[in-house]
């Protein structure tokens, strides 16, 4: 979060991409994974999803389907990080 506001600044970022990661950090490889089943995990996504600054943006679920409820379940794990 310090070297987001430090780049871009809180007041510059309008949504939030939101995934887990299948790929370790600094993989060089984007592959989006299911809401705390990847590398970045519930503990690092409840941090994204609860800062201050950013809890109140709109965040962009981009999850693999594998079956047809997945995304049904994203949309869970993620409300469920925020409490909802």
């Amino acid at each position: 979060m310090k070297s987001l506001d430090k780049n871009v600044g809180f007041a510059n970022v309008k949504a939030v991409h939101f995934n887990d990661s299948k790929a370790p950090f600094d993989s060089k490889v984007d592959r989006h994974w299911h809401i705390g089943k990847g590398e970045i995990g519930s503990e690092g996504l409840s941090r994204v999803i609860n800062h201050p600054k950013l809890k109140k943006l709109p965040f962009i679920l981009e999850t693999p389907q594998d079956e047809k409820d997945d995304d049904i379940k994203n949309l869970k794990a993620a409300g469920a990080l925020a409490g909802l």
